[in-house]
């Protein structure tokens, strides 16, 4: 894992999030977080969530993606990334058709997920941010 921080996921994790993410740009905008979930046909929305970060969820064929429109901007945008992530890898992995982010929740999934939204996000905010991948 050439210069990342000592990353608490399996080698194999770690070789597909990073193969994945490096298909697609950096991203150092909300606006290009959005142009990025519109590129996958995903409607992002922002709520007044409560305790959840983000909820990724499919209806009628149709998927969205909700933000918590209490969070400051960066964290907007890395929530974002980190259900894009859902998306991308651990979809067909799941019998129900959402998940629900909470700052508390930390199992294989979620770190994967953080591990995605650091490959992408722009390093100037990656130091204040909390990281549940990191060991």
């Amino acid at each position: 894992m050439q210069g990342y921080p000592l990353v608490n996921l399996s080698p194999e994790s770690i070789k597909k999030i990073e193969s994945f993410s490096s298909s697609l740009p950096r991203i150092h905008s909300e606006e290009e977080a959005l142009i990025l979930a519109e590129k996958e046909n995903i409607i992002v929305e922002f709520y007044d969530l409560r305790g959840f970060k983000g909820v990724l969820a499919q209806r009628r064929g149709q998927t969205f993606l909700g933000v918590n429109k209490r969070l400051p901007e960066t964290e907007e945008i890395k929530t974002i990334l980190h259900e894009l992530a859902h998306y991308f890898f651990h979809w067909n992995n799941r019998f129900r058709p959402i998940f629900l982010c909470q700052e508390y929740t930390i199992n294989r999934e979620e770190k994967e997920a953080d591990f995605f939204a650091w490959c992408l996000i722009g390093e100037e905010w990656r130091e204040n941010l909390s990281w549940k991948f990191l060991s």
